[in-house]
């Protein structure tokens, strides 16, 4: 019996991935000092999230990602969150935001005496997707920051923003 009433929430979930491109920030602080310089760079990257069955207008899930900036100046992160978002009932527009934990890398002074810096560090994120199909969202716009720090010395940080495409694998109900 317990079977299958968590089979049924779980027919009633949603697992979702994406893509991105945009602007990613990425930077260093020393445990003494307020954050040296980013350097903005192109950047991708991707993910997927999963929304718990909940009959709200509140959606709850989890989401993890991983963002690339490649370049001399760009940097790696990888992390995952808690994702909550909000369902409107007559508009397409899907506002959400992601508090979570994972790791950013990057190399400081590339090229002279290149170090890479990878620390631990907890990403914010604020969005807005927009409903396209029952399958399809466009993800307008996205904006986040991951920082970290270190009690030894540097710590690496990126700032980004970015859009892209959401794709819903089990469609959901039109509400």
């Amino acid at each position: 019996v317990c079977l299958l009433a968590a089979s049924a929430l779980a027919a009633n979930a949603q697992v979702s991935a994406y893509g991105v491109v945009g602007v990613n920030g990425y930077g260093f602080s020393d445990k003494d000092n307020l954050p040296s310089s980013y350097y903005d760079t192109a950047g991708f990257g991707g993910g997927a999230f999963y929304n718990f069955p909940i009959q709200s207008r509140v959606t709850v899930g989890i989401d993890g990602r991983v963002l690339y900036g490649p370049g001399t100046y760009g940097g790696t992160t990888v992390d995952a969150g808690l994702r909550v978002g909000f369902v409107p009932k007559v508009n397409r527009l899907r506002p959400y935001f992601c508090i979570g934990g994972g790791v950013v890398t990057s190399v400081l002074n590339p090229g002279f005496d290149p170090t890479r810096v990878t620390n631990g560090a907890l990403e914010l994120i604020g969005g807005l997707d927009v409903r396209v199909t029952d399958s399809v969202d466009i993800r307008a716009v996205e904006w986040g920051v991951a920082a970290g720090y270190s009690s030894t010395g540097l710590a690496s940080q990126v700032g980004f923003i970015d859009a892209g495409v959401v794709y819903h694998f089990r469609p959901v109900k039109r509400q």
